[in-house]
C-alpha cells in the first residue's frame, strides 16, 4: 500500500520513462494533496508532468511567453533554472512571482554530470539531436542552493520547504532507459515516494535533486 492508488484517475498509468517518474513524483504528491488547485502551469516540456498526472494544466517553454494578466494557482519549473544564465535569472524570478497566485515548485539537479549520457540513451533510435548550445549548457554546473535561496528571498517568495530528493543511485539506473506502465507504474511511484522521504530525512544519503516549495506571501494574494 502507498499514497498512490491504481483507482485514482488523476495518476497516469500510461507508459512513461523511469527518470520522469523520479523527477516528477514530488510534484504529483503536491498536486494530489492540494485539491483546491484550479490552474496549473508547467514550465518546460509538457511530457514531464503528463507522465504522472492526467489532469488539466498549461505548458509554456519560457515564462516570458505569458502575458502579464495570466496567473496560476501553481507554477512548476522542474529542472529549468540550470538552463537560465545568471544574468537572466532575476527576470525569471520576477516573472515567476508575477504569474504565481499561490504556489511555485522549483527544482534543480545538485549535479548533472551524467545528464548528457542519459539523454543520449533516451534519444537512441529517434531523429532528435542535441544541439551544441544545449550540450554547452549541460556542461556547466548547476546553480548552488545557497545562491538560489538568496534569489528567492530577494524576489519575495516564502520558502515552505527545501528538500533533497531522488536517490543518486536511482538516477544513475535510469540510464537503463526503462519504461513502466499500469499497476507496476503505480507501485514504482509509491516506492519512489518512500525513497524520497528517506533521502529527505537522511542528509548523508547522496541525492540528485533539490526541490523548493514556494508560497506567495498571504498579503499578496488576498
Amino acid at each position: 500500500m502507498g499514497i498512490y492508488s491504481v483507482n485514482d484517475v488523476r495518476i497516469s498509468q500510461a507508459p512513461s520513462r523511469l527518470d520522469l517518474l523520479l523527477q516528477y513524483e514530488p510534484v504529483l504528491e503536491f498536486i494530489l494533496i492540494h485539491k483546491e488547485l484550479e490552474s496549473i502551469l508547467n514550465v518546460g516540456s509538457s511530457f514531464g508532468l503528463s507522465s504522472v498526472y492526467t489532469g488539466s494544466f498549461s505548458t509554456v517553454i519560457e515564462l516570458s511567453s505569458l502575458t502579464s494578466k495570466e496567473q496560476f494557482d501553481l507554477v512548476c519549473a522542474i529542472d529549468v533554472l540550470q538552463y537560465i544564465s545568471p544574468s537572466n535569472r532575476k527576470h525569471f524570478w520576477n516573472t515567476l512571482k508575477q504569474v504565481t497566485k499561490r504556489w511555485a515548485l522549483i527544482s534543480i539537479p545538485i549535479s548533472h554530470e551524467m545528464d548528457i549520457e542519459i539523454l543520449a540513451m533516451h534519444m537512441q533510435g529517434t531523429n532528435i539531436t542535441l544541439s551544441e548550445t544545449f550540450l554547452n549548457v549541460l556542461s556547466h554546473p548547476s546553480p548552488k542552493t545557497n545562491l538560489i535561496n538568496e534569489e528567492i528571498a530577494e524576489v519575495g517568495f516564502r520558502v515552505i520547504k527545501e528538500v533533497s530528493y531522488e536517490p543518486r543511485l536511482a538516477h544513475y539506473l535510469t540510464m537503463l532507459n526503462n519504461t513502466v506502465e499500469g499497476k507496476w507504474k503505480i507501485r514504482i511511484l509509491n516506492d519512489i515516494h518512500r525513497l524520497n522521504r528517506a533521502v529527505s530525512q537522511q542528509p548523508e544519503w547522496p541525492s540528485y535533486r533539490t526541490l523548493w516549495v514556494l508560497e506567495v506571501p498571504l498579503e499578496c494574494y488576498q
